[in-house]
């Protein structure tokens, strides 16, 4: 994934936004990612436009038959998800977070803080996670 990014988006590219977008979405390491097996369409968009991933996304895999307005097919994706559980959200993906968040606060020994920058998570030698910069302890 990285190599792919910086040689069509360049380096800065490749190192923030990539980065970013498979550490958010596969939780791994954007430079032993296949975008290939990845972002197939990233891969497929290249491929349709000689080289060039807008020129790709600019060019359909199809066109529907005249008569139905001209416009394009965007893939086989009803037949792709046939069987498929999808999940969603009403209130979007951030009520999961507001839920874990109600939990926790309601837990004794846990103290959310919020704006506060950490650097680093570790564990110690006794299996106790260590943040750093180090809070203040607080007193239950």
């Amino acid at each position: 994934m990285d190599t792919f990014l910086t040689r069509r988006f360049g380096e800065a590219f490749a190192r923030t936004f990539g980065s970013a977008l498979v550490h958010g979405i596969y939780a791994a390491d954007s430079r032993k990612l296949s975008v290939r097996a990845a972002f197939p369409a990233l891969w497929d968009a290249e491929e349709r436009g000689w080289g060039s991933v807008m020129r790709g996304f600019m060019r359909p895999k199809k066109m529907l038959p005249k008569g139905n307005g001209g416009f394009y097919v965007l893939g086989d994706t009803v037949e792709m998800m046939e069987g498929v559980s999808v999940y969603s959200f009403r209130d979007g993906i951030g009520t999961l977070t507001e839920a874990l968040e109600r939990y926790l606060r309601g837990k004794a020994n846990v103290r959310v803080l919020l704006d506060t920058e950490l650097t680093s998570l570790r564990l110690s030698e006794n299996n106790n996670l260590k943040v750093f910069p180090p809070i203040k302890p607080v007193n239950i």
